[in-house]
């Protein structure tokens, strides 16, 4: 397959890169400094030069034109109190607007655990807004038939060599995931199709990511309880 990365100098970005790599995929990241171009192709991918936050879905479209699949990995959180940035609140649909016009189906959206367009959150106005901007992105994207989208709410990200066991559900409750386990699972959903459709959330656990991935796609969401995160 040829999967387009959004926001391709990220860290679950460039982990998920280099395990499609290994894969034998042909990968590409959207990257917005040229300074980060060398990074991606050490990791494999082929750089695109684009800002987010401004592109059309028309410039978009070129980027998208001959791929099989997006993963929009691109996020900032930094907006305002009453808005989310537009690196998460509109490039996601900007992209999604680009899919359609190219015929692109697939679509994984790394969204966050929490995320819902009517949170209410008045200690901190600027997570409010994020997470309501995310709750409505992953709503719009569901929403449209010319796409096959998953969408996947992590939920607080730490560094590590990853697991490869986590805990995966419709809900999973809060806890801590490694950004290495969530680029396996990204991986696994991209070569998993029958999870389009679905919102996933999460965190660590203690099933091997793959199986974690098959129980979805049985409608089996009673997997074992999360392991405590170390």
């Amino acid at each position: 397959m040829h999967i387009v990365i959004a926001g391709g100098h990220g860290r679950v970005a460039l982990t998920l890169t280099r395990l499609l790599a290994a894969q034998g995929h042909r990968v590409s990241g959207i990257i917005r400094r040229p300074e980060q171009s060398d990074t991606l192709r050490a990791a494999g991918p082929q750089p695109l030069l684009l800002d987010l936050a401004t592109a059309t879905a028309a410039q978009l479209a070129v980027l998208l034109t001959g791929a099989d699949a997006v993963v929009f990995a691109a996020g900032v959180g930094r907006g305002d109190a009453c808005r989310a940035h537009p690196v998460d609140r509109d490039a996601p649909l900007t992209m999604a607007d680009a899919a359609e016009l190219v015929g692109v189906r697939r679509y994984i959206m790394l969204s966050a655990l929490g995320a819902d367009p009517t949170m209410q959150y008045p200690v901190d106005p600027v997570v409010q807004a994020f997470m309501r901007g995310k709750g409505e992105v992953d709503r719009n994207l569901l929403s449209r038939p010319a796409l096959d989208c998953t969408i996947l709410r992590p939920s607080w990200f730490r560094d590590g060599a990853g697991t490869g066991r986590v805990h995966l559900a419709e809900t999973t409750g809060p806890g801590e995931v490694n950004r290495a386990d969530v680029a396996a699972v990204l991986a696994a959903l991209l070569a998993t199709p029958a999870t389009a459709g679905r919102t996933l959330e999460l965190i660590s656990g203690t099933t091997p990511v793959h199986a974690a991935v098959a129980a979805v796609c049985r409608g089996s969401f009673r997997a074992p309880s999360p392991a405590p995160f170390e």
